[in-house]
């Protein structure tokens, strides 16, 4: 037995702790997914932005100083002259060692820069910045100009990868710039050697499991760079894209800013930018591995606080099982002692904490007081009983003195017909019989309408026409169980109060209706009516100990007996328009 309740202890305790703390894990892991995923795209943004500058500063650096360089006319005549002639004069030859120096001093204090090429339309040499004149058809690096040649003619500037050989076998991966000349039909070609700027790169890259990319506008990977365990896209990702949508690619690209797409190595975050003026696009790829490493991290936590929880929870547990069995045991022993009738000891001063001391005083506070309340709630009971009794009693004598005033008054006019006054008499000993049975004894709606309308016929001897009574009753509810006597002080009340008060016909009305589970019930005359402060008044009366009248006061007090303050009466009023009185009592069907 004690087992199965440790048991089942565990099972409950771990169910209040885990399923809380399951769904504060939940919680937590929603909003903390949104927490990440805004930090690997805050993340993604700086690497954008941060490449965005170094990118602007490699370029600018060097195509604002060749663009001051071929931009002097005298420097692009002898260039074209040199080019184009085998020859040249000494006045050339000063000139191309001014722009040899130049361009070597533009490579000197750019290291990523590989070498810088001057070449006009048509000819068949070039000028390099490393050995000056070359010619082109005995040049090792001749694919530069297979590239310059496929740029459309609109176009004044272009990237693309390229591949120098240095002889031996010795290749180095660059990215030729190009630039068209500003005064004259050629170009500018700038090397950048790739290695040096993936260098570049790999410093702005801001977190791990990440990616960057630099694409030219033919969806080809100028430099990539990553950081953590390896490719976070591939490189035939952007080509594919360009061929999916075609010219409008780049507009596709820039819009999947911040969002997770799918490539041949898994899901990544793509952070985008670009710089307009060469065209060229910058792009960040996170890994949804950052993602998970930050998701598994919390389930480790989340697990390290599980297995916590699990040892406290077989700690409490156990704990709570022991005392529990050792207070039962305990309580056993004392019933036993009081049904013997022995006298039941205070507990000594020997308890553990406060779970002991309440329990053991509850103990001995029931045994020692229970008696006592069962007596108290007898004898409570039979007060009650006897106070409904009396106020039933109560209101008899007081209905037959009022009745048998009006016979007596209808027998002194003299002009009451023998008719008449028999069926004064008729209907009063009917009352006789109804009020005086048994008082506790309930009666259906249907019967306390009967009775009511022998007493308005009774008052009409007294009266006269001077008013009319109706009834407005449910059928649903004429065999709801009620007591005796419920509506004829509210009525009688109308009459003597309201009535008679007024100078005019009167009228009273009846109403019985169900609303729910309860019985409306509800008296209404046009009488006199009553103003505010005679209103607080006469319901100030209802509950007071003197209330010197019989009638609503004891109504009131049987309702409130009978079926708590819910039933009180509720009074209505106002001068020279008449009062309503109702009240609420259950709707409960009499017993057969």
């Amino acid at each position: 037995m004690k087992k199965k309740f440790f048991f089942k202890r565990v099972a409950i305790y771990l169910g209040m702790m885990l399923l809380p703390m399951t769904l504060l894990f939940t919680a937590f892991c929603v909003l903390n997914l949104r927490t990440i995923d805004r930090d690997l795209k805050r993340q993604g943004r700086q690497t954008v932005d941060a490449v965005d500058v170094n990118f602007d500063l490699v370029l600018s650096n060097v195509l604002y100083q060749n663009d001051l360089l071929t931009s002097t006319t005298r420097m692009n005549l002898s260039l074209k002259r040199i080019l184009s002639q085998s020859e040249m004069a000494y006045g050339d030859a000063v000139n191309i060692d001014s722009l040899l120096a130049i361009l070597r001093s533009i490579k000197d204090s750019h290291e990523y820069v590989e070498s810088i090429y001057l070449y006009t339309d048509g000819a068949a040499r070039y000028f390099s910045s490393d050995k000056g004149i070359h010619t082109i058809d005995e040049s090792t690096d001749s694919s530069w100009l297979d590239v310059y040649r496929e740029i459309a003619k609109d176009s004044s500037s272009y990237i693309a990868p390229r591949e120098i050989s240095l002889g031996a076998d010795q290749v180095v991966p660059v990215l030729s710039i190009y630039k068209r000349l500003l005064l004259q039909k050629g170009c500018i070609v700038v090397n950048i050697d790739v290695a040096k700027l993936e260098e570049i790169l790999a410093k702005q890259i801001s977190g791990h499991e990440e990616t960057v990319y630099l694409v030219n506008r033919d969806g080809d990977v100028l430099a990539e760079q990553s950081a953590g365990s390896g490719k976070n896209g591939d490189r035939e990702y952007f080509a594919r894209l360009k061929e999916q949508y075609g010219e409008g690619w780049q507009e596709h690209l820039k819009g999947m800013d911040g969002t997770w797409v799918r490539t041949q190595n898994g899901t990544c975050l793509l952070s985008v930018g670009s710089y307009d003026a060469m065209e060229v696009y910058y792009v960040s790829a996170i890994s949804s591995k950052a993602r998970t490493e930050s998701i598994f991290a919390m389930l480790q936590s989340f697990l390290a606080f599980l297995v916590l929880d699990l040892c406290v929870v077989v700690f409490l547990a156990y704990l709570t099982t022991k005392r529990s069995f050792d207070q039962i045991s305990y309580m056993i022993s004392v019933f036993n002692e009081a049904e013997k009738g022995l006298p039941v000891a205070k507990p000594e001063n020997s308890n553990r904490d406060e779970y002991d001391v309440i329990m053991n005083n509850i103990i001995y506070l029931f045994l020692n007081t229970n008696h006592l309340n069962a007596q108290l709630k007898e004898n409570e009971y039979k007060r009650e009983h006897a106070e409904m009794m009396a106020l039933q009693l109560q209101i008899n004598p007081h209905f037959l003195f009022n009745t048998l005033q009006t016979v007596d008054m209808e027998v002194r006019k003299q002009g009451a017909s023998p008719e008449e006054i028999s069926t004064v008499i008729r209907c009063v000993s009917d009352i006789l019989k109804y009020a005086l049975s048994d008082p506790g004894e309930p009666v259906t709606v249907e019967e306390e309408i009967q009775y009511l309308k022998k007493y308005a016929a009774i008052q009409k001897f007294r009266f006269g026409d001077q008013f009319i009574i109706y009834y407005e009753v449910d059928d649903e509810v004429m065999d709801a169980a009620v007591f005796r006597l419920f509506l004829q002080p509210l009525v009688e009340n109308s009459l003597l109060h309201g009535i008679r008060g007024s100078k005019q016909k009167g009228y009273v009305k009846v109403s019985i209706q169900k609303r729910g589970e309860r019985l409306r019930c509800c008296v209404m005359d046009t009488g006199a009516g009553m103003t505010g402060e005679e209103k607080a008044g006469l319901e100030s009366r209802f509950s007071s100990d003197d209330a010197g009248g019989i009638g609503l006061a004891n109504l009131y007090r049987r309702l409130v007996l009978r079926y708590g303050e819910d039933s009180a009466l509720r009074v209505w009023s106002k001068k020279g328009m008449g009062t309503a009185v109702s009240f609420y009592i259950p709707c409960e069907k009499m017993k057969v």
